[in-house]
């Protein structure tokens, strides 16, 4: 019971963040952009990504390119995120 209720509360502490952060002005297309997310909605996402990361993996190599891969992928963001720092 416990469990299915911290899931729940999860859940709507990350639909919020995004939701607050989708354009909102009228004829715009919403999208998710690069503003702060709420600290908690922060936490219960990388906890996700980190606990399903093999999963995240696995759906990314359905949709890549079939002459790409994950590790270009993590290398490509790594480099980037080095620029931004």
């Amino acid at each position: 019971m416990f469990k299915k209720l911290l899931i729940a509360t999860q859940n709507i502490i990350v639909k919020d963040a995004f939701r607050g952060n989708y354009a909102k002005a009228k004829g715009e297309k919403p999208s998710f952009t690069k503003t702060n997310m709420d600290f908690d909605a922060d936490t219960i996402l990388t906890e996700f990504f980190i606990k399903n990361i093999k999963k995240i993996e696995n759906w990314f190599n359905v949709i890549a390119p079939t002459d790409r891969s994950i590790n270009e992928l993590n290398t490509m963001l790594t480099e980037l995120y080095k620029l931004e720092v």
